[in-house]
Parts: structure tokens; sequence; C-alpha cells
């Protein structure tokens, strides 16, 4: 127990730091990451630019420590709006059941069904480029499986003697579904989060890369490995910084998610034979 403690929170000192530098990032360059110095173009790592610099003579280190805001927040954003709309979805529809919880359901197996990037990337074409369209296009896609996890646990926990004694107190509808039953599935649900993270980093980086999320100048990770694709062979940090700082963020929250389910499963089990 403590041992895996130890790991979610040494994992989530690592994402916090990463999200620190995200929101710092901006404020601690010491020159504009968009700033064009052609003399300088294509320098491999150095002293004085550590990932190289670009086609354009821009600092890589630099926009890469910048673009975390962008890519990093935007996820983050994602899976926030992502969460909260899809477990209040499946929280109503499993305590009401009924006609609008079949309908709910059945519009979310048609989004189930269609391949998820296809789907946001049909999304992200006809609304148009842009972070904001991506993220939403994202959205459409990620909503379900939320929902559905909700309503799962919410059809198990309505039929606790918890819930009838709130409902004898003279609790209404809302404070049942988000006061006394909430609490009980919301580990579930942040853990869900947390191992969405990763995912939906490398989908937004993905829109981005084919052109239909972040717009140039804007640093950020998927347009950088988009703009130095075709210098691979030629200059590869180009490519390869971005695409490490994408590695390592994914790893990271991947890794918090796994040690906090793990962290959770045992809290669950220790609950259990405490209560037996």
């Amino acid at each position: 127990m403590v041992k895996r403690k130890s790991k979610c929170l040494l994992f989530s000192i690592l994402a916090i730091g990463i999200v620190t530098i995200a929101l710092i990032a901006p404020y601690i360059t010491y020159y504009d990451s968009n700033k064009q110095d052609l003399m300088n173009a294509l320098q491999p790592p150095s002293k004085e630019h550590l990932f190289g610099t670009d086609r354009y003579g821009r600092d890589m280190f630099l926009r890469v420590l910048v673009g975390a805001r962008c890519s990093v927040f935007s996820t983050l954003l994602l899976v926030f709006l992502s969460s909260v709309f899809g477990t209040t979805i499946g929280m109503i529809c499993g305590y009401f059941e009924g006609i609008v919880d079949t309908v709910i359901m059945k519009l979310s197996d048609v989004f189930l069904s269609i391949p998820g990037m296809v789907f946001a990337l049909a999304v992200a074409g006809v609304l148009g480029g842009g972070i904001a369209n991506a993220v939403f296009a994202l959205l459409l896609i990620s909503w379900p499986k939320y929902a559905r996890l909700a309503r799962s646990q919410v059809l198990s926990e309505k039929r606790n003697t918890y819930v009838d004694a709130a409902i004898l107190s003279g609790s209404n509808t809302i404070q049942i579904i988000f006061i006394h039953i909430l609490p009980n599935i919301f580990g579930m649900v942040v853990t869900t989060a947390l191992l969405d993270i990763g995912t939906m980093m490398m989908e937004l980086a993905g829109l981005s890369f084919l052109g239909l999320g972040a717009m140039p100048p804007t640093a950020e990770w998927g347009l950088m490995m988009s703009s130095g694709r075709s210098m691979i062979q030629t200059s590869p940090w180009v490519i390869l910084a971005p695409g490490f700082a994408i590695f390592i963020t994914v790893s990271i929250f991947n890794l918090l998610g796994d040690s906090y389910r793990d962290w959770m499963d045992v809290r669950h089990k220790e609950k259990g034979s405490t209560s037996k």
C-alpha cells in the first residue's frame, strides 16, 4: 500500500511539474520564441541552442517549452470537458433510466461505432483549422465512454441503502446524484480521465500534424513535428525535440493513471475486508 502510494505521489509531482512548466514557460524565456533568425537556421544542438534551431532560426528548446502551454492545457481542457459532460449525462441517465436513457445511450453507441480519429478528422475538417475546433471535434467522440462508465456505476450505486436513507431524509434528486452518489464513483472517473490524458494529447497532436489543429506560427508540439517532417533525414532534431516532449509527457500521465488506479484498487480491497 505504501509503495503504491509513493509511486502515485512521485508521478503526481512529475505531472504537476509539467503543468507548472507549461504555465510559466512563456514568462521565463529570454526572447520571443517566434522571432526568426535566418542566419542561424537549422543549427544542430549546441550550448547556445540545446535542441538546435528550425528552418527559420528559431530556438527549438524555447519553442518546446512555450509549446507545452498549448499542448498540455488544450489536452487538460479536453479531458476535463469530456469527463464532466459525459459523467453528468451518464449519471442522469443511470438514475432516471426510461426513454431519455435509451435515446442517449443509443446516441453514444453511434459515436462509439465510428472510428474516433476518422470522425474527429471529418469534424475538424468541416469546422476548419484551429486548436479550439480540434478540441471540439475530439470532445464529440470522447464523452460517450464517460457517460457509459457513470451510468453503469450509478445503476449499481442507487440500489444501496445510503441512497434510500438520503431519500428518506428529504434530499432532492440533484442532491442525491451530485452529493451522495458522485463521491462514490468519483475515483473511477478520475482514473479514467488520467489514463485518457495521454491518448487525447496524441490525438490533438495528430490533428495538428495533419493541419487541422493549431495554426502557424503557434508553438504546438504536433504542429512543430509537422513543420519538420520533411527534414527528418537532414535535421532530425527539428522533429525529434517536440516528439520527445510528447513522449515524456504522455508517459508521465499514463504512469500516473496506472499508479492511481493501482492505489485505488488496494484501497477498495482494504475497505471491503474491513467492512466484512
